[in-house]
């Protein structure tokens, strides 16, 4: 019927060797581990969240077919929390365009809906590919795109505007990586001072998190084979375990971040998302 996955082969709920409370147990460990490595790197986390989901959910046997949009949907409304901590700092620190935010955002919000509207309907081996290009590109970027790059003197405005921001939405939605760090470089590229920059990828980020996980819980709510525990795409049991390390883990790793050789530790991104994009390519082909 046009969606991906409706066998009832797989178990709704953990096999007998995995309580809930062990369920919650795991996923409480892999919020410390992916909030303090969001906050190392200074990303949204979707770049180890969702490698973390694909190794694990099968492991666990749950989400059957749907492992990958689950993992999408899930690593999405995860991105929330430490978006709204992260962009009131930002906010704070008076570095925020509100005036130009606001156009950007009438794309994000088109372009993630259009992303969630296609989201059931995509298979997942198409999604796991679209993942590994965000993880090669962003890899490249970090590691060989020198910190001065400007494409444009001017930042784009009008139908231009509109378009970027919807694309970029449209395709971060598809791959649960909420967009910050595409945003802040389509900023940053178009001559954008750096701080303005990041504060509008944080923004951009939050609101494609918002409304993408939104978007998931609804376009997926009638999926027969999900546990009970889910909202649609998003496993709520899992958002609820990984939300307290997350917050809690990302100053940590924020804080051990600073201070850091700004060569060494953009070397250091560069080489931690080869290696993601190593793992996920072997989860594609194997």
């Amino acid at each position: 019927d046009g969606h991906p996955g409706h066998s009832h082969e797989y178990p709704l709920m953990p096999p007998d060797s995995f309580s809930i409370y062990e369920y919650l147990a795991i996923f409480a460990a892999v919020g410390f581990a992916s909030g303090f490595v969001s906050g190392f790197f200074g990303i949204g986390g979707g770049f180890v969240r969702v490698p973390l989901f694909l190794l694990l959910f099968p492991y666990l046997v749950v989400h059957g077919e749907l492992v990958m949009h689950v993992a999408v949907a899930t690593s999405l409304a995860l991105g929330i929390p430490s978006g709204i901590i992260s962009l009131r700092r930002r906010m704070a620190s008076g570095t925020f365009d509100g005036e130009y935010f606001r156009g950007w955002a009438v794309g994000l919000c088109v372009g993630t809906l259009i992303g969630t509207a296609l989201f059931p309907y995509m298979p997942s081996l198409a999604m796991k590919v679209l993942y590994v290009i965000v993880l090669l590109m962003f890899a490249v970027y970090f590691g060989l795109v020198p910190d001065n790059l400007v494409i444009s003197r001017e930042l784009p405005r009008g139908l231009v505007r509109f378009f970027i921001s919807g694309g970029i939405s449209s395709y971060v939605v598809m791959t649960g990586v909420g967009g910050g760090s595409a945003n802040t470089f389509a900023m940053k590229a178009s001559s954008m001072p750096l701080q303005q920059a990041m504060t509008i990828g944080t923004a951009s980020a939050l609101i494609i998190n918002v409304v993408g996980s939104v978007g998931c819980m609804l376009s997926g709510w009638n999926q027969p084979d999900l546990p009970w525990w889910n909202f649609g795409f998003v496993d709520g049991m899992v958002f609820l375990a990984m939300v307290p390390g997350i917050v809690l883990a990302s100053a940590w790793g924020t804080q051990m971040s600073l201070g850091m050789d700004k060569k060494i530790f953009k070397k250091a991104y560069a080489g931690f998302l080869a290696i993601i994009t190593a793992y996920m390519i072997y989860n594609l082909v194997g």
